[in-house]
């Protein structure tokens, strides 16, 4: 709740009321209300508790609105007042109590006050406040004092319990992942961009991933943000930019955010209708100079940028902040510049823009490196910064003036708290139109110019003084700006049309929400539903060439599809029915229901028909099975509609079993169908003609039959035997084959698997195995080679080795040359050496290929992995002449190969017919490593924990000795162990003073004035020097050689 003494709106109507009580001890009941009063056209009472509301010690006392109860009232009507309400003695003014307080009185809330509002002790004593009782013969005088506001915003003192920001605002907000306020404020400012927004809309992502791709997350992003009705989720967002969950928790640089997420979207632009956007909207340019006052010479650079760091300390406001960046310093005396060709001279050195973009995005530095403290510290001065302010002045004499550089302010980002953590929000005037709103994550609502600008310019030097410095305070403060430019305001801010938006993009999301209200619905409901599994002939037939009726729960092998239908609890059998009837194309008399039970053996079979009527309850002769993820309950069924409905069967008489046929040549179990065993005391030898008719054989066919007891016991049947003496009943499964010799089989086929056992034993040793593409997880943008393959099973035998199954996933994909696959463990760099010893029961059992899913990922390589057996990949970053990393290439070569070779492949690689002699070295915790000559053998590379560099050797260090005249350069941030960017080798000259020696070094790394200007230069590990004590050198010894101080 917003801080009572801050309220800017309008104050509607003051004024007070006084309720005189003649006779306290007359009030006998628990509520006692004054006489209705009118203060700001509303209605009012005082509500009091004689004998105390909460505790009997005090008496209560309220402040009641009658409006916001009556039967004209909605959800909406409220008051804003604040009020004090006092009790004091009825002669004498001085003698009083009063308490202040402030509410929104509304339908829930219709009274406001205290509880405890004065002792019952105080009523009739006097005290140390008041000479006199409260209470004086019996008499007292009850008042309150009410200011109403007219709460212009509609928020004061909201407590936001039921807000809807779509309904209140037209806008919604961002779900925090954790720490991701900051981006979320971020991406508010880029979405209410809407040039940049349809920029984003114009970027080619129909064969995108939201997870692989951030184009296509953000326009997910946005298109949510535009018509979603509640706050937007943004982890498939945080999830392309490569995050994990963690990530999400760590607040990360915005302004560093901001430019990787451009940078992005920039590339992924090129080429398309969006090219060129991020430069149209953000890109300015900007001149450092240095001009000699005393002769006719200037040193320009021109260079680009896309936002614009602005000091906050020492500067009062964004005119003074300008003014501070485009300061010219003076360089005289010992600070002179060394003109090339005249020497030192006094000279004149600033920067200037030599254009503004349409929109500025300006970063205010509120975190700084304090060097006292040696930390960085946030500053929390006072920095104004306009609605509308006009930049003409900070133009060069050689800007376009046919441009009106007149920009208004459209986005305030807000950080509040220290620099060790803290909550961002944004205050956004998405349409220009003086209607500002606050977007704090999952919550928008509006905002007063009050709130946005003087709420966040930060604290006055007396405000600090004010503060005390044991106290942790919340400050709040912007820091960034963006200002739009006021003539490209009708293109920047245009509507976004429907038109604008991809279509794939709005039916895609438009299917996703249909499907959640569907599946939201289907929940709702789920308390009056179960689901119903059929298990019929249809799915024994699929399932016939493997183990058991079906397979549910083994997932080594092909699990069984059965059909699933939703019923109602209260549903009849004969309802019910009828729904099969029609699947099956049968009248529903026909059909039969089993349960179907889980045996001990783990097998499930039907166990004996129900006996049940057409009106009876559907599940009242079923048993429920456990409960599934998605919390139906669920019922198992066999349900048959081939046996006669009139037939009764028992476990006593006309018992139902299944049969199997077998054929060794084809290798092929078949199911035949249901058969009734009608009498008990018949021998299998009997009923062997009957088997032989269902399967189309003559009566007469000799057959062997077996009982597939469950998968690992597989039993003959004697044929003299019945179906007592065989232990056969409901739901047994019998299998037969013709009744020849082994030999007989192996004439015609020696491959052939001439008996039902060793049929089984052949199931046995298949295994499903799942194979999943590997995703290159150094490219958010990884495709796969083919969406068809990106994911299949194949069922393959567990003693095929590495070989045969990479023939039978090449055969799969319609790969040409399987030795080209290479396989791995899981989705990183685990993969699976080629070896005749390595099984495939092995890949998906042993410890250290464990997969309950049995998972194998595959790779499709450009060269066979018989050829990676004497060769092998290395990663080398090639570096430009700023030693920069330019593209990193994947290098194959033999792996006794010398580094010469290595470098050779490179400038193949590279393609560059003037590239220069190129040296290899290796970096490890941001220093030089080694330096490699070109006959060394890239053996002793190991990028598992070193960084391998290769660069064009500078023209002053070739035919030279680098141990005799050059140093390593390594860059840190505060402390030597804070290490960034690339070290390298730099070349030092022995008679060269420190100012020169300073220059080439800055212009070796391509670093411009203004930023060289904050690095500071030391030496670290020489003449005993410890490697982690830096040693700064004087920036005022400008004869100093640094070359002495290493040789």
């Amino acid at each position: 709740m917003e801080n009572d003494n801050a309220v800017t709106d309008e104050v509607v109507e003051e004024n007070y009321y006084e309720w005189v009580i003649e006779d306290w001890d007359k009030l006998e009941n628990k509520k006692e209300y004054s006489p209705e009063f009118i203060i700001g056209g509303y209605r009012w009472r005082i509500l009091l508790f004689p004998k105390g509301n909460a505790e009997k010690e005090y008496v209560s006392a309220f402040l009641d609105n009658l409006n916001v109860k009556d039967e004209n009232a909605t959800e909406s009507t409220h008051v804003c007042a604040k009020f004090v309400l006092s009790v004091r003695n009825f002669n004498d003014y001085t003698c009083f109590n009063a308490k202040p307080s402030h509410h929104r009185f509304n339908g829930k809330e219709s009274d406001w006050g205290f509880n405890h509002f004065v002792e019952k002790t105080q009523l009739y004593n006097e005290n140390k406040n008041y000479i006199k009782p409260l209470i004086e013969d019996g008499k007292t005088v009850f008042s309150v004092y009410v200011r109403i506001y007219k709460d212009e915003l509609g928020i004061l003192w909201h407590d936001f319990a039921n807000w809807d920001s779509k309904k209140e605002t037209g806008y919604v907000g961002f779900k925090n992942q954790g720490a991701t306020c900051y981006m979320n404020s971020l991406l508010q400012a880029l979405h209410f961009t809407n040039y940049f927004r349809k920029a984003t809309y114009q970027i080619p992502t129909e064969n995108d991933t939201p997870a692989n791709s951030v184009p296509l997350a953000l326009q997910r992003v946005f298109y949510n943000l535009q018509y979603s009705s509640q706050s937007v989720d943004t982890r498939e967002l945080t999830k392309s930019f490569g995050w994990d969950t963690m990530e999400s928790f760590t607040q990360h640089d915005i302004q560093e955010f901001n430019r990787e997420l451009q940078d992005n979207l920039e590339t992924k632009m090129k080429g398309t209708a969006a090219d060129g956007a991020i430069s149209r909207l953000f890109k300015g340019k900007m001149k450092s100079y240095i001009e000699c006052i005393n002769i006719d010479y200037n040193s320009n650079r021109i260079e680009e940028y896309y936002d614009i760091q602005l000091n906050v300390k020492g500067c009062r406001n964004l005119i003074d902040s300008f003014d501070e960046y485009i300061k010219v310093e003076t360089l005289e005396g010992d600070n002179q510049y060394m003109a090339e060709g005249y020497g030192l001279q006094d000279a004149r050195k600033g920067v200037i823009f030599e254009s503004l973009p349409p929109v500025l995005q300006l970063q205010l530095k509120r975190f700084e490196y304090d060097m006292e403290r040696d930390a960085m510290v946030k500053i929390n001065d006072r920095f104004e910064f306009p609605e509308r302010v006009d930049l003409s002045k900070y133009l060069s004499k050689d800007a376009d003036r046919s441009i009106k550089y007149v920009y208004r302010l459209h986005s305030v980002l807000v950080h509040s708290g220290d620099l060790h953590g803290g909550h961002y929000c944004a205050f956004i005037q998405p349409k220009l139109d003086g209607k500002w709103f606050k977007f704090d994550d999952d919550r928008v609502v509006p905002a007063s110019k009050n709130n946005v600008f003087e709420e966040n310019f930060g604290r006055s030097n007396q405000d600090n003084e004010r503060i005390n410095t044991h106290m942790k305070t919340r400050i709040t403060n912007a820091y960034m700006l963006v200002y739009i430019r006021e003539t490209d305001i009708p293109k920047i801010l245009a509507p976004i049309e429907d038109s604008d938006i991809p279509k794939h993009l709005s039916e895609r999301i438009e299917k996703e929400k249909r499907e959640r209200e569907r599946v939201e619905q289907e929940r709702k409901e789920q308390h009056r539903y179960v689901m119903i599994s059929i298990l019929d002939n249809e799915v024994i037939k699929e399932n016939s060439n493997r183990l058991d009726l079906c397979n549910l729960e083994m997932k080594q092998y092909p699990i069984s599809h059965l059909k699933e239908y939703k019923c109602a609890k209260n549903d009849t059998v004969g309802n019910f029915k009828s729904t099969l009837g029609q699947v099956y194309g049968v009248d529903k008399s026909r059909i039969r229901f089993w349960n179907v039970v889980r045996r001990q053996n783990r097998t499930k079979r039907p166990e004996l028909p129900t006996d049940e009527t057409d009106d009876m309850n559907m599940l009242a002769s079923h048993k429920p099975l456990p409960r599934e993820k998605d919390n139906y309950t669920r019922y198992l069924i066999y349900v048959d509609y081939t046996i006669d409905p009139q037939l009764k069967i028992t476990n006593e008489y006309n018992f139902m079993v299944f049969l199997k046929y077998y054929d060794p040549y084809t290798k092929n179990m078949e199911f035949v169908g249901n058969y009734i065993i009608s009498k008990k005391e018949k021998t299998f030898a009997d009923m062997v003609p009957d088997f032989n008719k269902k399967k189309g054989f003559p009566v007469n066919t000799p057959l062997i039959l077996f009982e597939e007891i469950k998968p690992d016991m597989i039993e003959e049947i004697p044929l003299k035997n019945n179906s007592t003496t065989a232990e056969i009943g409901n739901g047994d499964i019998i299998c037969f084959q013709k009744a020849l010799t082994e030999e007989h089989y192996l004439r015609k086929d020696p491959n052939a698997i001439v008996s039902i056992p060793k049929f089984f034993e052949f199931v046995k040793s298949k295994v499903l195995v799942t194979f999943r593409e590997r995703e290159d997880k150094e490219d958010e943008h990884f495709v796969p080679a083919s969406r068809e393959f990106f994911e299949f099973k194949l069922e393959l035998l567990k003693h095929m080795n590495y070989d045969e199954v990479a023939r039978a996933v090449a055969e799969h994909i319609k790969l040409d040359d399987p030795m080209k696959l290479r396989f791995y463990v899981g989705n990183n760099n685990e993969y699976i050496e080629r070896s005749e010893d390595i099984k495939l029961n092995s890949l998906v059992t042993n410890t250290r290929f464990s997969s309950t899913s049995n998972t194998i990922y595959y790779e499709i390589q450009d060269i066979a992995i018989t050829e990676m057996e004497v060769k092998r990949f290395i990663n080398v970053k090639f570096l430009n002449k700023h030693h920069q990393e330019q593209k990193t290439y994947r290098l194959l070569v033999l792996k006794n190969a010398s580094v010469g070779d290595l470098l050779e492949l490179l400038k193949r690689s590279m393609k560059i017919d003037t590239l220069g002699d190129l040296r290899l070295f290796t970096v490890m915790n941001g220093r030089i490593d080694a330096v490699y000559s070109n006959d060394m053998s890239i053996k002793t590379l190991d990028p598992t924990i070193q960084e391998i560099y290769a660069e064009e050797i500078p023209e002053d260090q070739k035919d030279i000795d680098i141990t005799k005249s050059c140093i390593h350069i390594i860059h840190f941030k505060n402390d030597i162990s804070n290490y960034h960017s690339v070290p390298f080798i730099f070349r030092l000259l022995k008679d060269e003073k420190y100012p020169d020696t300073k220059k080439r070094l800055q212009k070796s790394i391509g670093m411009n004035d203004k930023e060289f200007a904050k690095v500071k230069i030391c030496y670290i590990g020489v003449n005993n020097n410890s490697y982690n004590s830096p040693q700064y050198i004087d920036e005022q010894q400008r004869k100093y050689l640094i070359y002495n101080i290493f040789y």
